[in-house]
């Protein structure tokens, strides 16, 4: 942010100086000047490139370094016409003998050669662990709530790839690059959640190819269900940046210690359509507020819904991001479940046809809290029930209720 003096400070520090100053005055920190804070101060003390105000350290880039730059920056910017940018922070090459005599045999035993580099998104902590021990097949079905994600693993207890601004949307701030031994690919356009080694091993496949042509090729992901398929190879640290130029640490950290009687709207909608984290620390607070305290939890949703408007609502509905898709129908699916005009507010903002495509989303996580949401309105809109006994909509509803019969969950949504 630049001040009437013309000098720089970033906006977290800006809006801390503020909030801890009752008299709406804040003192430069460079040449002491007493400023008067306007209303309108975001607006006013308008964003500066980030590149002007802050020194970044850059890496050193050898040949290797800028290789994996580009790759991860080529992959990222690819599938995606998003405005937020990806900063690569450091680069570091793993180096693990045993890791690579255990690919190697793989190659061996499974008798392909089909290898191609992916991005594994992940914690800071776990990439060296994959460093030192590789990787390892999830023991849950559930995604790792650390990551702040919902719904559970697309192809179950699998090891997930992708190209960068899929695989961004996993763990923070890292990735791990990994070449990927394939082996015998499946290809399928729906998830199937409770899979295990053992099941896709029996059925003679060693992975699974994922791509929904409704979605378009940025959410293709590959799971693979042996450990020695992976071999990784860099682990890179990265930051995103907001189309404001603002690292998005400093707005997720702001949400979710935001006070929820007195939110900041302008923040949070800011925050919609800043980067995929920033939009989803935003949707998981309204999402977990709902538990602790529904009627302000409504009163979040409607006031931020009615700021973006019709056209903005639908965009996080048919977001690329599959976690944000999830976040955002939680959300309204939570959000005044007995509350008869902010449903009548939801069909009016939503329209049952945008749902419905959620509804029949590749993904059963989508379309599970699709349904819910869906569910919600028909207890008060006579209008959606029609809509709802359609014969390609019954058709869903069947399908979705044998995968809750088969996987013994989320029936409780379907009743």
């Amino acid at each position: 942010m630049e001040l009437p003096c013309t000098h720089k400070c970033c906006l977290h520090c800006l809006r801390q100086c503020i909030l801890q100053n009752p008299s709406q005055k804040v003192i430069c920190p460079a040449c002491n000047t007493v400023h008067k804070v306007p209303t309108n101060w975001k607006t006013v003390w308008r964003y500066q490139p980030l590149n002007t105000t802050v020194q970044h350290w850059e890496p050193k880039q050898d040949q290797a370094t800028k290789i994996v730059i580009n790759f991860v920056e080529s992959s990222y910017y690819k599938y995606t016409s998003s405005a937020q940018r990806i900063k690569i922070k450091a680069v570091k090459e793993i180096n693990n003998p045993r890791l690579q005599a255990d690919f190697e045999k793989c190659k061996r035993t499974l008798g392909y050669t089909n290898i191609i580099r992916l991005l594994h998104g992940t914690l800071p902590h776990f990439a060296e662990g994959i460093a030192l021990e590789g990787f390892r097949i999830p023991t849950s079905f559930e995604r790792n709530p650390e990551n702040d994600a919902e719904g559970e693993l697309k192809f179950g207890k699998a090891l997930y790839f992708s190209y960068g601004k899929k695989a961004t949307e996993y763990g923070k701030n890292t990735l791990v690059l990994t070449d990927c031994l394939l082996g015998k690919v499946q290809e399928k356009n729906q998830s199937e959640l409770k899979l295990t080694p053992k099941i896709v091993h029996e059925r003679g496949y060693h992975t699974i190819h994922y791509e929904n042509s409704s979605e378009g090729p940025v959410n293709q992901e590959w799971a693979i269900f042996r450990t020695d398929q992976c071999l990784p190879v860099f682990i890179i640290d990265y930051e995103l940046i907001d189309a404001n130029d603002v690292i998005e640490n400093a707005l997720v950290d702001e949400i979710k210690t935001m006070n929820y009687l007195s939110p900041d709207y302008i923040l949070l909608q800011q925050a919609l359509f800043g980067t995929d984290n920033q939009c989803k620390a935003v949707l998981k607070l309204i999402g977990d507020l709902a538990h602790q305290s529904p009627p302000h939890s409504s009163i979040i949703t409607r006031q931020l819904l009615s700021r973006i408007g019709s056209m903005k609502t639908n965009l996080l509905l048919n977001h690329q991001n599959e976690t944000i898709r999830i976040l955002f129908l939680r959300a309204l699916w939570l959000s005044g479940r007995e509350d008869e005009p902010l449903q009548i507010f939801f069909y009016q903002q939503l329209g049952p046809n945008n749902l419905i495509e959620s509804l029949i989303s590749g993904y059963a996580d989508v379309s599970w809290r699709a349904c819910g949401v869906l569910a919600n309105m028909a207890a008060y809109i006579p209008e959606i029930r029609s809509i709802l006994t359609t014969p390609h909509v019954v058709v869903r509803f069947k399908a979705l209720l044998q995968q809750g019969v088969t996987t013994q969950d989320k029936l409780c949504i379907l009743a």
